[in-house]
């Protein structure tokens, strides 16, 4: 009874939202708006439309009557789900479980368009009505950023052709199974004390590597914190490339361990390792090697990056995240797939060119989005920098990623497969970066 009188009065308010006659629109309201792909997004955000989150097909835009109403002339299925209030929480559901209104006790939806859900209310009660590897994406009044492509000129002679290939040559198999191992040895859930011993970890790594400038950014209390590290660059070292991966982990299932091998300590083995082999070589432009925690509750972490970035007026040139590439279906041949928005297809021509050029026997295949997840690019391209995202596979992933069998052997199940895409990794990341003879 309570949760249905609960939903009738939020029917009445949502009604009184929706009709101009009865209510006078005099602060600003949170608008949904359907059937945007890509290019209209960008069109929007270039119009000075305030949207603050899209997803799927959905662009959320946060305005006023008059913002609706000449969104309504591009969009006229767009439709007001809520009044704003700075003091409450909201989220963008990309999935949500089936029946996910009888689930739904201390929130409430305020939209929905097929299996997407705007939800108001606790973030674990978001956690727990999304759907598989569905992404969460918490709404803030914070606009997204135009995104104009920038790419990046390139121009590899004979000696920094040998340059990438000694780098390409020295990524170890090994090394890589070592990190994934010690990794998924610990359950890294963000809040977790293994969370923060995994972080010190990888700090301890690039310290012995030689690393000295390098940033733990703690965003939000007993959670684990951002471990970055800094490579200058020689000559732009105002000018930034980005690789990037989450190293939290996460179980939705009995028994709640969550070793994470491949997802995602198989990323984060590819971070740590293009960090060790390009330690002893020079770049023209500054290398960011980033593990973000926070990933598997909302891409918390790599927003925290993407904020501080921006609102510093950092010149990240490019992003690769690198999420899951551990996993070749039984009796696949494995291959890279790179997604990227429209901006940032630039950036897998550069993926591209690496693996042809110095990984042979490792395809890639361009994508434009995943609708069953999401990662940390989606971080950056909010905040107007171009972004890609390496993953073993949009169709056949891992089948145990989220519980106790994402284990190494099961779930991190071809190291030689996760070796080709770090050294294509490491290939794209030293051409963006410029090598310098």
């Amino acid at each position: 009874m309570k949760r249905t009188l609960q939903l009738s009065l939020m029917a009445l308010v949502v009604v009184a939202v929706l009709s101009p006659a009865l209510s006078g629109f005099e602060d600003r309201m949170l608008i949904a708006a359907p059937d945007v792909d890509d290019q209209m997004l960008q069109d929007l955000i270039g119009d000075g439309f305030p949207v603050v989150t899209h997803c799927n097909d959905v662009a959320l835009v946060l305005g006023e009557e008059s913002t609706w109403k000449s969104l309504l002339k591009l969009c006229p299925d767009a439709v007001v789900t809520t009044p704003w209030h700075a003091e409450r929480r909201y989220f963008l559901i990309q999935t949500v479980v089936a029946d996910a209104e009888q689930f739904c006790e201390e929130g409430v939806f305020l939209y929905r368009r097929h299996d997407l859900a705007v939800f108001e209310g606790p973030l674990h009660e978001a956690f727990n009505l999304r759907a598989g590897h569905a992404v969460i994406l918490p709404i803030t009044d914070e606009v997204i950023t135009p995104l104009e492509p920038r790419p990046i000129d390139i121009e590899l002679d004979s000696a920094d052709d040998t340059l990438v290939q000694t780098m390409v040559d020295m990524v170890n198999q090994s090394a890589i199974e070592t990190y994934v191992t010690k990794l998924s040895s610990l359950d890294r859930m963000t809040w977790t004390q293994d969370c923060d011993n995994a972080g010190r970890g990888i700090k301890d790594a690039f310290e012995s590597w030689g690393y000295t400038d390098i940033h733990v950014q703690f965003y939000t209390s007993g959670w684990s914190p951002n471990i970055i590290a800094i490579k200058p660059g020689s000559l732009y070292p105002k000018e930034y490339v980005l690789i990037g991966a989450h190293y939290d982990s996460l179980s939705i299932l009995w028994p709640w361990s969550a070793p994470g091998a491949d997802d995602n300590a198989s990323g984060t083995a590819t971070v740590l390792e293009a960090a060790r082999v390009m330690a002893g070589f020079n770049f023209e432009r500054s290398l960011l090697f980033a593990t973000f925690s926070g990933e598997e509750l909302g891409l918390f972490g790599s927003n925290a990056v993407a904020s501080y970035a921006s609102s510093h007026g950092m010149d990240i040139r490019a992003v690769l995240n690198v999420d899951m590439d551990g996993y070749v279906d039984p009796g696949a041949v494995g291959d890279l797939d790179v997604i990227a928005n429209t901006a940032s297809s630039w950036i897998y021509d550069v993926v591209h060119l690496a693996a042809e050029t110095y990984v042979p026997g490792l395809a890639t295949v361009p994508q434009s989005g995943f609708s069953s997840g999401g990662s940390d690019h989606q971080s950056f391209w909010r905040k107007g920098y171009e972004a890609v995202w390496l993953f073993e596979d949009v169709t056949n992933y891992s089948p145990h990623i989220h519980t106790s069998r994402d284990t190494v052997g099961n779930s991190f199940n071809n190291p030689a497969f996760a070796a080709d895409c770090t050294r294509t990794a490491v290939a794209a990341l030293a051409i963006l970066a410029g090598p310098i003879n």
